[in-house]
């Protein structure tokens, strides 16, 4: 997310409360990157969003990331799914 003059701060604050509360797990928080540019809205003008951007970008590592840990062909209570749809 490119947060031009913290304009996806509430989204940031919403990911790091439902962290907190056990709503989103910790290994999924970096799912969602934020680049920040000047706060002040006097060096937003001449600021390059373009390089911090591919700088961002040429950074960046994949995480190991196994999934959101969800097994849709077993009921919460473990019994197996009869899915009509994999008979087609």
């Amino acid at each position: 997310m490119i947060n031009v003059l913290g304009y996806w701060e509430p989204l940031r604050a919403l990911i790091q409360n439902a962290e907190e509360h056990g709503f989103i797990h910790p290994k999924n928080v970096h799912l969602i990157q934020f680049i920040n540019g000047p706060t002040d809205k006097s060096q937003h003008v001449d600021y390059d969003w373009g390089a911090d951007v591919v700088k961002f970008l040429d950074q960046w590592q994949r995480h190991d990331w196994d999934g959101f840990g969800f097994d849709w062909s077993r009921t919460a209570d473990g019994h197996q799914v009869n899915d009509n749809l994999d008979q087609v």
